[in-house]
């Protein structure tokens, strides 16, 4: 049975550009059911109506100045991001999860300075798109543009991207 887990190393690349040692964290919103209440009857029920809004904020040291600024990137501009992390626990099992990210940069922010430390930056993103794999089987992927919908039980959406004529 795998006991704690520790993660032993992370990458993060933003727009090919790759970030290691300067990623303070990283957080990712899964992708959750959206549901609405059904009327008209003495017993109430709810029926699921979509996907929440998803999004993701990467914090580093030095970020902003020679990540964001060497591709051009400020609030507003299209960000694609793989971050990619290696998890041992204390039996020895390595464990190796990805995310994948498309969306938009919503808002970039710089903490206050202090003397002799670096700043850190903020990145909050927006997401149209967002897949993990754990030791590469797929645990989600949400892609908004797409119209692809699998929380992890499959695709909700493909038998009804079939009856519009969608692939």
């Amino acid at each position: 049975m795998a006991g704690q887990n520790v993660r032993m190393m992370q990458r993060i690349v933003i727009d090919g550009i790759p970030v290691q040692r300067e990623i303070t964290s990283w957080e990712s919103t899964p992708p959750k059911e959206k549901t609405g209440e059904l009327g008209g009857s003495f017993i109430g029920g709810d029926i699921r109506t979509g996907v929440e809004k998803m999004a993701a904020k990467i914090v580093a040291k030095g970020l902003t100045p020679w990540v964001l600024k060497m591709v051009g990137r400020k609030a507003g501009s299209p960000v694609t991001v793989i971050v990619s992390e290696s998890w041992e626990d204390e039996d020895g099992v390595v464990t190796a999860i990805q995310e994948f990210w498309t969306g938009r940069i919503a808002t970039r922010e710089r903490s206050g300075g202090v003397v002799g430390e670096l700043p850190e930056d903020t990145l909050n993103l927006s997401l149209d798109e967002s897949r993990r794999l754990v030791n590469g089987i797929q645990e989600w992927h949400v892609s908004r543009k797409a119209s692809i919908c699998d929380l992890g039980d499959g695709d909700l959406l493909a038998p009804h991207r079939l009856n519009v004529g969608m692939f």
